[in-house]
């Protein structure tokens, strides 16, 4: 599938066809985007449903999803819908942003039309993205896509805030000024994985 390759490659600009299975990894990044340095957290997960007793835990805390699939394997991009009912369960006002990551897309044998990956994507109300960790295609891009999601939610949720309490206009200013120089953000990786 390559999960673990697509976040090897963005971390350390390095790619190997070796599979290693995961459980749980985790990866730190800073990524400057825009005029903004970003600290990312991400959590590499097993997507088996041996792990799906987990995945609570996995998502407390966590600003945003990251699914990937093969274009080539049709089983793991159907797979996908089962996480997404798992994802519901503890998501139900689908707040937290979502990407879908259609992974080997240098392969020229597809299993998995574009048009059938961005409709899924857009069922969730998902970010879509063709990639491949083998040429590095796409790859920083989503996390690029990632953080200014996330940075412009928080943005209107801190606004909010403001708005509601006026105690809070004069404390936000300072954090304002804080909060532009690095922000943290956490994502949750996690596919559908072979069964070994």
């Amino acid at each position: 599938m390559g999960k673990s390759s697509i976040i090897v490659r963005y971390i350390y600009n390095t790619f190997s066809n070796e599979y290693v299975p995961t459980l749980e990894d985790q990866y730190n990044k800073c990524e400057r985007v825009d005029d903004g340095l970003y600290n990312l957290n991400i959590l590499d997960t097993s997507g088996t449903e041996d792990f799906f007793s987990l995945m609570h835990v996995w998502m407390l805390n966590k600003d945003a999803l990251i699914l990937a699939f093969s274009v080539e394997d049709k089983e793991h991009f159907k797979a996908l819908e089962k996480f997404n009912q798992n994802i519901k369960h503890y998501d139900p006002n689908n707040e937290i942003p979502k990407v879908i990551i259609a992974n080997k897309t240098d392969l020229k044998k597809r299993a998995v039309t574009f048009e059938e990956g961005k409709a899924f994507a857009d069922s969730m109300n998902a970010g879509y993205f063709e990639a491949s960790a083998k040429l590095n295609k796409n790859i920083t891009e989503v996390f690029v896509h990632l953080v200014k999601i996330i940075r412009d939610k928080r943005k209107i949720e801190q606004e909010k805030e403001r708005k509601e309490d006026p105690r809070n206009r004069e404390a936000g200013q300072g954090r304002k000024k804080e909060e532009e120089q690095t922000q943290s953000f956490s994502a949750w990786f996690f596919n559908k994985c072979n069964l070994i």
